[in-house]
């Protein structure tokens, strides 16, 4: 608990974490709603689009796959760009001075990494679960599931 309160002080007042945790809060949910509608492919004269959901099942396929992969790079990069700047800004041999061993950092990294994880895990199922159902209104008023019924 102690190593992720160090790390807590230390992107509590870094601008650059906050400014990509705004980020990753207003671009997930866009990419998640523009994408689809914004991508297509010219097939035969008529535009194609592959990440368009069209039924129940392909509004929870296409989001995940937009939002995994702008979860992982933004995430990732968010990761690097803490850790390199520790050592640019030598907070590393700092922490070795007061004691912290190397084993100590890289666990104090993981858990941040771990501990962020499931609140971003969070906020994706929200936006997922949000744009499902703006997706998926269209679906279910346009299907004969519920004529049939």
């Amino acid at each position: 608990m102690k190593l992720l309160q160090i790390e807590y002080k230390k992107i509590v007042g870094n601008k650059s974490f906050k400014v990509f945790s705004i980020m990753f809060l207003v671009f997930l949910p866009l990419i998640a709603i523009l994408f689809p509608i914004y991508w297509s492919v010219p097939i035969g004269g008529e535009n194609f689009y592959p990440f368009m959901p069209t039924s129940y099942e392909a509004a929870w396929y296409s989001v995940s796959f937009i939002s995994s992969w702008f979860c992982f790079f933004l995430l990732s990069f968010i990761l690097i760009y803490h850790i390199t700047n520790e050592y640019n800004f030598r907070t590393v041999r700092q922490n070795i001075i007061d004691g912290q061993t190397r084993t100590e950092y890289l666990k104090a990294k993981i858990f941040n990494f771990v501990f962020r994880n499931p609140i971003c895990l969070h906020y994706w199922t929200c936006g997922r679960t949000y744009f499902f159902n703006l997706r998926t209104k269209r679906c279910w008023n346009d299907s004969n599931i519920l004529k049939n019924i």
